[in-house]
């Protein structure tokens, strides 16, 4: 009986990461086990498949790296990991602002008028999030924003073709 109190199991946490790159999909799967004490990585598994043709994240162009992902998870056994995708720079746009002195249910709004000169894309299919600096010394400096953007639709499509995959 006191076996079940001294003897945790440990739990685990299974994730996989991707970045997709011109003529690449390269990524890592991590299991963390937690602890008493912490956590400690158990297993990390990295790969890099080339893939025949460029790849960018426009629809049309996912094609070639959806056969590389999915024997990928197949072989792995990463059916129903948590994913995290690295996207390429030029997948969203990224800016330093003056963090805007609003409600904070206010700000993502106000970061988007903010951004719509250096998007392409409508305004209503805008994604954005924002991520605040830390505050500087001088007492006189703004509270600085990275504030980030992107096309809700290639987002949608990214989220979807690896939710495709398992």
């Amino acid at each position: 009986m006191l076996s079940k109190f001294f003897n945790k199991k440990e739990e685990e946490h299974q994730s996989l990461g991707l970045v997709i790159i011109s003529y690449s999909i390269q990524g890592a799967s991590v299991i963390v086990c937690s602890q008493d004490k912490g956590l400690k990585i158990q297993e990390v598994t990295f790969f890099d498949r080339e893939i025949s043709g460029s790849v960018n994240t426009e629809e049309h162009s996912l094609k070639p790296i959806i056969p590389e992902l999915k024997a990928y998870i197949e072989e792995n056994k990463l059916q129903g990991y948590d994913c995290a995708v690295v996207l390429n720079p030029n997948e969203y746009v990224m800016k330093m602002l003056d963090k805007p002195k609003l409600p904070e249910e206010e700000i993502k709004d106000a970061l988007k008028f903010a951004m719509q000169d250096f998007i392409s894309y409508g305004f209503d299919n805008c994604i954005i999030d924002y991520v605040s600096l830390p505050e500087q010394r001088r007492s006189d400096s703004a509270e600085m924003v990275f504030a980030v953007a992107m096309d809700k639709n290639k987002m949608i499509h990214i989220d979807e073709m690896i939710k495709k995959q398992g």
